[in-house]
């Protein structure tokens, strides 16, 4: 599983938009799915930043359900193509950090 970071937003809903102003924020994204058997350790993981003090302000987590673990019989409903693209584009860059849990 690779770490970097679910929500499924509704086409009718507008989608959410931050500024950080001056300072940049750290996005750390979790890919994820419920058919996968390493991912419970890591949203554990991930979950304790619902806790940080920095959470929205100079942190944002966002968690994406990649479809790809769906053929082994267990198929997640949050998972789309589109997330599992997102996480095949990063992998295909150098620029960023990836930490395996």
């Amino acid at each position: 599983m690779i770490v970097l970071l679910t929500t499924k937003i509704a086409p009718a809903v507008e989608p959410l938009r931050f500024q950080s102003g001056q300072e940049q924020v750290i996005t750390v994204e979790l890919f994820t799915s419920q058919g996968c058997s390493s991912c419970p350790p890591a949203e554990k993981w991930f979950n304790r930043f619902r806790e940080d003090s920095q959470l929205w302000k100079e942190l944002i987590p966002l968690a994406f359900h990649v479809n790809y673990w769906d053929g082994l019989g267990w198929k997640d409903p949050f998972a789309t193509q589109v997330n599992t693209d997102r996480q095949y584009k990063y992998r295909s860059t150098e620029r960023l950090a990836w930490i395996s849990i």
